[in-house]
């Protein structure tokens, strides 16, 4: 783990098992109250606002702990509303002083349940991040097509910034930046082309992504490295070249938007079945379905061998077509 995934760890792992301490001694304490000959009338509304509000965080700090583990996003909303209560727990004697008890409480537990609403909203990252991944991929891609595509008129080349914030399994050097080689409007067909570059040497390019990328040894590291390795399908295409045109499809009510039927048994869904060969290597069998407007709906299936962190095998091993569909025209 990097020192930052350690210190996040620590810092919800700590929080989780504290708010759960003081929740169950607390839940404790009324209950022995309750059942005490006083009755309910001994304990304070504003230790009861507490206790509560210390069972959400505990709540909340487990499902951000199982998000973070599967390099989820719904920990960030979660903790988030944990850091805002935690202030206003830290502030507790000043906010009871502005507002009153009830009031206190609502503002108090407020931005936890917000949090948890939005981590449980975005929880479903966490049951299928295969899903989650490819999407955002494909978006990032999109924005490149609508802003460099059109405006810059498919010359230029950009770098790519957040494409490893989106692909985090995915890295690479220090001293290389990443970038997008657009078509050559001038040839009869063109692809456009993801390149490294180093900052020493900017005139020289690589395009061999396996050598230079640094891959997680993981199903996730697998399944981010296929979807760089399927840019060139999403990215501007230029004449000819649109013949390779696709769309991602993941589950059967894409098929619906696509405005195609498709009734056969295949769940559309992405999987990767992850294999650890030893400590630094492993064998994934990743496969996705996409839709071509020149040949129909696509399962396509491919081996992945990564090595010291480092991608060694890259094979096509079926491409299984499940629907047929004839465009009626020839490219």
């Amino acid at each position: 783990m990097k020192n930052k995934d350690i210190i996040i760890f620590s810092f919800l792992t700590v929080v989780t098992i504290l708010s759960f301490f003081i929740a169950y001694y607390g839940w404790n304490d009324i209950y022995m109250l309750w059942n005490s000959p006083e009755g309910a009338f001994m304990y304070d509304s504003g230790l009861v606002i507490l206790y509560a509000d210390c069972t959400l965080l505990g709540i909340s700090g487990v499902i951000s702990l199982f998000s973070y583990i599967r390099k989820g996003r719904a920990w960030t909303y979660i903790v988030k509303g944990i850091i805002i209560n935690l202030v206003l727990l830290l502030m507790m004697p000043i906010v009871t002083l502005l507002v009153s008890g009830a009031d206190a409480g609502i503002l108090m537990i407020t931005p936890i349940i917000l949090g948890s609403l939005f981590g449980l909203w975005k929880l479903w990252e966490w049951i299928d991040p295969y899903i989650v991944t490819a999407n955002k991929y494909i978006r990032y891609l999109r924005g490149i097509n609508l802003y460099e595509c059109l405006t810059l008129g498919c010359k230029e080349q950009v770098v790519c910034r957040r494409l490893f914030k989106v692909l985090n399994s995915l890295s690479i050097d220090a001293d290389l930046s990443v970038g997008i080689e657009f078509p050559d409007s001038e040839r009869l067909g063109d692809t456009s082309k993801i390149y490294f570059v180093s900052k020493s040497n900017p005139e020289s390019r690589i395009y061999h992504l396996n050598d230079i990328l640094k891959v997680d040894n993981s199903e996730l590291g697998a399944w981010h490295f296929y979807l760089l390795a399927s840019s060139e399908y999403y990215l501007p295409l230029w004449d000819h070249a649109n013949i390779i045109s696709r769309k991602f499809v993941m589950s059967k009510r894409k098929m619906v938007v696509i405005k195609h039927k498709y009734s056969g048994t295949d769940n559309l869904k992405p999987f990767v079945n992850f294999s650890k060969i030893s400590e630094v290597s492993s064998e994934s069998i990743v496969s996705a379905c996409y839709w071509s407007d020149w040949g129909g709906l696509f399962r396509e299936t491919f081996r992945i061998v990564i090595t010291d962190n480092h991608v060694t095998t890259f094979e096509l091993i079926n491409d299984e077509c499940l629907l047929e569909y004839n465009c009626g025209i020839m490219f």
